[in-house]
């Protein structure tokens, strides 16, 4: 076994998903506009019939990103590992064994007596003479040396026995064992926000009358006094010429905007009144 069986943690990460959400963009509402046809009109001393329209609401897609699950942690069994090692062990412990160590011959030579000495009778010539000369009449006792002959023999040159001490085997193998086991830790994820932009209703809308500057009291005398109302408060006109232009508008809207007057397309007699304006 290499390492046992245990338990880690895996992070299991946050899993998200893209909403798309239809929200509205501008409430609906109702303006009052212009009548288009001459069956709107009195007569020429009512100035313009406005008409209350009602003004659905727009919608747009709004996309955001939502958190499904958070992050966590789950525990995991890891099984134990194993390795298969061939290993040499020891099966004998270390001993000592004799053995008979055969015994070493070798040829010599050596001289061993074939006849012992002995005294004999011979001759006086020693035999040196003719047989037919010799007449047997004088003889002497003489010694006769013992005779050797060199014969070849093996003889034992070494025995003996030899005493061989076996010593036992070992062998070094990496194992690797377990140092600390698996721990449990707990790790605070902190929550992600992001910020969206959306737009909601601040009031409802409605509907309300409201008094303006139409063609029957408006001249070219109340409009020069109007852009020079406007100029005195630094809004720019435009020339101060009695026509409603471009500049005019502008600056009307901008001072409506600025003291919070309604505004809308038209000059309104709160806006009249607020420029000091008398009709």
């Amino acid at each position: 076994m290499v390492s046992e069986a245990a338990k880690r943690l895996e992070v299991v990460p946050a899993t998200y998903e893209t909403v798309t959400e239809r929200v509205v963009d501008v409430p609906a509402h109702q303006i009052w506009k212009k009548g288009t046809g001459p069956i709107q009109r009195i007569d020429e001393a009512t100035g313009e019939i406005m008409c209350l329209v009602e003004v659905p609401a727009t919608f747009k897609s709004v996309t955001r990103r939502v958190l499904v699950s958070p992050e966590s942690t789950r525990q995991v069994d890891v099984p134990a590992q194993y390795e298969t090692v061939r290993v040499k062990e020891q099966v004998t412990d270390a001993t000592t064994s004799s053995r008979t160590v055969p015994a070493v011959y070798d040829n010599v030579s050596v001289r061993e007596q074939v006849s012992a000495a002995e005294l004999v009778w011979e001759e006086m010539n020693q035999g040196n003479e003719d047989a037919s000369t010799r007449t047997g009449s004088q003889i002497c006792l003489v010694d006769d040396a013992p005779r050797y002959e060199t014969v070849t023999r093996t003889v034992v040159k070494t025995a003996s026995s030899l005493k061989i001490t076996i010593p036992a085997e070992y062998k070094d193998v990496q194992v690797q064992r377990l140092v600390r086991k698996a721990q449990e830790r707990s790790i605070a994820i902190p929550g992600e926000y992001d910020t969206v932009s959306l737009r909601e209703v601040d009031r409802d809308g409605f509907m309300e009358w409201r008094s303006i500057l139409c063609e029957t009291n408006m001249d070219v005398a109340t409009i020069r006094n109007l852009q020079q109302s406007l100029s005195d408060r630094g809004y720019d006109p435009g020339p101060i010429d009695g026509v409603v232009g471009g500049k005019t508008t502008t600056a009307v809207k901008a001072f409506q905007r600025d003291k919070e007057l309604p505004a809308d397309e038209y000059l309104n007699m709160d806006t009249i009144r607020a420029l000091g304006i008398t009709l």
